[in-house]
């Protein structure tokens, strides 16, 4: 297992802004030092939740300021982005980063950013499903015939083809977030890479999923294998020796859960419930506290099972940057060794909790 930077700070408000974009430049620098990976954007807009909104620009400036880092997406927030448009971009950064490129996407689920796009956010699976189509499709164009799209949303005719070609052939590998079960076995018979999520508390039902889609994939070994190496999860992750380091950081925690509440369902302050409920996820699903030991730990079953990559989101609540940096720091020098160690002959299923449900879920994936 590899791991990458996960970059998805949040902002007090706009006097702050610019300071958390040099801090996550710099720490994207030490990550390239310290043996990361990948570098990793999100899409957040208008909330105050992510600090720089668009993954497209930043991560082209990073790929010139960290030239060995795979550049991804986790994720591009399809539905807000023109197909052929993004299309077009992603093609550009394919070649900007030599192929090193995983474009990561997702339907969203915030209400206040399909708002402030003209799009209503109850449509969010029809638009992804046709917005997916066409930029697949775009890219895979060749000629001389024009390609022609209709949908409800976006129509055109492209004479031509989208230019650049993409340095992967035929497309980017494509991954996607969800937490719906049938969908991860969709992605698995694509055999394309699968940004899995444990915040629900069901990751290990969305991981057994996937491979039973990826054993049904008719694609080759070799393209089995790099979905499987770029498939992965975000850890939330805080290393300290201190005896209590989840109380260490449990305000900027806190702070982070806060601009959720807004980001993913439009409102500020959450029913008391629904809060400690949050916080209680939170602290047994999202938040990875503690020594480099115990860390590797909670890593080592999911890289055994045959997970390629993990997402350490060091940054959050807006902490001051020099105590993620030493998270950072640390990962690099004292667990990814240890975790790229770990390489399975074969994938393997998770042990799935008892209180799990099987269906699908109740909270709605990004």
């Amino acid at each position: 297992m590899h791991a990458g930077l996960y970059l998805n700070p949040q902002t007090p408000g706009p006097t702050h802004d610019h300071a958390i974009i040099a801090a996550v430049i710099a720490q994207t620098r030490l990550a390239e030092r310290v043996g990361f990976r990948a570098v990793w954007a999100t899409e957040h807009a208008f909330t105050g939740y992510n600090a720089y909104s668009d993954p497209i620009v930043l991560t082209s400036h990073l790929a010139a300021l960290a030239p060995s880092l795979h550049i991804g997406f986790s994720v591009a927030v399809g539905p807000l982005h023109h197909p052929i448009r993004f299309a077009t971009q992603v093609a550009l950064l394919d070649n900007l980063t030599r192929g090193k490129l995983i474009c990561g996407v997702g339907s969203g689920i915030g209400p206040d950013e399909y708002a402030g796009y003209g799009l209503d956010a109850s449509e969010r699976h029809r638009l992804f499903d046709a917005w997916a189509s066409i930029v697949l499709g775009a890219w895979q164009h060749r000629g001389p015939e024009p390609y022609v799209y209709e949908t409800p949303w976006w129509r055109g005719r492209v004479d031509g083809r989208i230019i650049p070609a993409t340095v992967q052939q035929p497309h980017p590998l494509f991954a996607r977030a969800t937490l719906t079960p049938e969908f991860c076995r969709a992605w698995g018979r694509m055999a394309q890479p699968l940004l899995l999520s444990l915040t629900a508390g069901t990751g290990e039902l969305l991981w057994n999923h996937y491979l039973d889609g990826l054993a049904e994939s008719e694609a080759s070994e070799e393209q089995k294998q790099r979905a499987l190496e770029w498939s992965c999860f975000t850890q939330h992750t805080y290393l300290s020796d201190q005896p209590d380091p989840v109380s260490a950081v449990w305000e900027y925690s806190k702070y982070y859960l806060h601009k959720g509440v807004r980001a993913n369902n439009g409102y500020d302050i959450a029913p008391p419930e629904e809060w400690e409920r949050r916080k209680s996820n939170y602290r047994r699903n999202t938040l990875l506290a503690g020594t480099p030991q115990q860390v590797l730990e909670k890593l080592a079953p999911w890289a055994e099972r045959g997970l390629g990559h993990v997402m350490i989101w060091a940054y959050f609540g807006a902490m001051p940057p020099a105590l993620a940096e030493e998270t950072i720091q640390r990962f690099g020098e004292e667990v990814i060794p240890h975790l790229e160690r770990i390489r399975p002959r074969q994938p393997s299923k998770a042990p799935v909790p008892r209180d799990v449900p099987t269906g699908r879920p109740s909270i709605l994936a990004p």
